[in-house]
């Protein structure tokens, strides 16, 4: 896996190269450099992910099962009741 690097001293003279005043470059970096930090995940941040989508997907089959088991009752039921009150034919 590739990691992003950030070389902050080599962006503030890039910035000072083009005209900026030193100062302002590195408040641009300062600025840069929290945005990154709090917008980057980290390993954590990733398994804790993979962790609850984990959880997730049980949820979502148990959920599928009690569904499955509701719309199997109620067709049962649906049944019944439309054999139920269904006129019997005389012979």
């Amino acid at each position: 896996m590739t990691t992003a690097t950030f070389d902050s001293r080599e962006f503030i003279n890039e910035l000072t190269g083009s005209g900026m005043p030193e100062r302002q470059a590195e408040a641009v970096v300062r600025t840069v450099t929290k945005v990154m930090d709090a917008n980057l995940a980290t390993k954590a941040d990733i398994k804790l992910i993979h962790k609850d989508m984990e959880i997730l997907r049980k949820d979502m089959s148990v959920m599928k099962r009690d569904i499955i088991i509701w719309l199997g009752g109620a067709i049962i039921a649906a049944t019944t009741i439309v054999i139920n009150f269904m006129p019997v034919a005389a012979p």
